[in-house]
């Protein structure tokens, strides 16, 4: 009889395993694929808003544009679908912004994320991170690229951003905090430890780019496969997005009113894993 309980307890063990792993598998599965997304017809409208009711909670999905020109016309609209909404909670793309002390100062130095933190400050809600954590990214991406190809894919992408941004400061200084924090992960210790030699490091692994402070923007999109960093942009986008779309499920899941802020094509993409969990 015990020998026949066990046998039924482990049937049962193996059904709800296999049930979580189809459960999981299918999210996945209907986060939009690079191939799918190349396939819609732009331009794309932005802001790209998703409204998704689930039976404890909800989410309203802000799909932005990346600007930091506080005249652009999504600000503005931003800011009426936070008061619209009343969210209970915040999450943004790309970490959690500091405090600025006004809406144009915000969007100049931080992009979209910068007036979300404001508005949570204003009605004294918290403000996450969707972002999986930079040793999680990193140890993900070794198992298919070198410590100096995943290093380089990194410091070239905030070269990339400064140019766009046309920040102020030095690049080297734009460049020191994101360099001190991949120098403290063990897994990329080594060459570039500094600015100064990232370009003896971009002529062994990267020998096209004569300048590297003027690579180019393409070679960070993920539908393009120009060079090795579309490659890593394509593997770790994929890995951001499921990591995402399990934080915002699991918060409207918990009950709560989800106002999150990301690169449109984010949104897009994770639409329907999102409405397949929420909407049930």
């Amino acid at each position: 009889m015990a020998t026949r309980s066990c046998s039924i307890c482990l049937i049962i063990v193996i059904g709800l395993t296999l049930a979580l792993a189809s459960c999981v598998t299918s999210r996945e599965v209907q986060i939009m694929s690079y191939e799918q997304y190349a396939r819609i017809p732009g331009p794309h409208k932005t802001p790209y808003i998703l409204r998704i009711q689930g039976s404890k909670g909800a989410l309203l999905y802000f799909g932005a544009d990346h600007s930091v020109d506080p005249n652009h016309h999504q600000v503005p609209e931003l800011v009426r679908l936070w008061d619209e909404f009343r969210p209970t909670v915040a999450y943004t793309e790309g970490g959690i912004p500091p405090l600025c002390q006004s809406l144009e100062e915000a969007v100049r130095r931080y992009g979209e994320g910068g007036p979300v933190r404001i508005l949570a400050e204003r009605d004294r809600i918290p403000v996450g991170n969707l972002e999986p954590a930079m040793e999680t990214q990193v140890e993900m991406l070794l198992d298919h690229f070198s410590r100096e190809q995943v290093k380089l894919h990194y410091l070239l992408r905030q070269v990339m951003q400064y140019r766009r941004e046309k920040r102020g400061d030095s690049l080297e200084l734009y460049l020191e905090p994101l360099m001190r924090e991949l120098n403290s992960i063990p897994e990329l210790e080594g060459p570039p430890r500094m600015v100064a030699e990232i370009g003896e490091c971009v002529k062994s692994v990267l020998p096209g780019l004569a300048d590297w402070t003027r690579v180019p923007q393409s070679w960070f999109v993920p539908t393009r496969s120009e060079t090795l960093t579309n490659e890593i942009a394509r593997r770790l986008s994929r890995f951001r997005d499921e990591h995402m779309v399990s934080v915002l499920i699991e918060e409207v899941e918990k009950g709560e009113r989800v106002f999150a802020v990301v690169g449109f094509s984010h949104a897009l993409m994770q639409e329907p894993a999102l409405r397949s969990a929420i909407e049930k």
